[in-house]
């Protein structure tokens, strides 16, 4: 397997885990919020990528530690 391919299947998880997060929901008012008010709110798009990824990475180390999912652990 090329090494191409390993990074492009090492990012699937990550794919999905972003899938499960945004929903159709979200898509919906961020498109509302943006024909609102414009690129006035784009600071609360960075600070959301910026929590949703720091949150992607603990619950990450979590199970790699315990071996639980943060839902299970709940």
């Amino acid at each position: 397997m090329s090494a191409l391919m390993k990074k492009i299947l090492g990012f699937g998880p990550g794919f999905f885990a972003v899938g499960y997060t945004i929903g159709t929901g979200s898509v919906t008012a961020m498109i509302v919020a943006g024909s609102t008010f414009g690129m006035q709110l784009l600071w609360v798009l960075v600070l959301s990528c910026l929590f949703s990824g720091a949150l992607f990475h603990a619950y990450g180390n979590y199970y790699l530690v315990t071996g639980k999912t943060a839902l299970y652990s709940f």
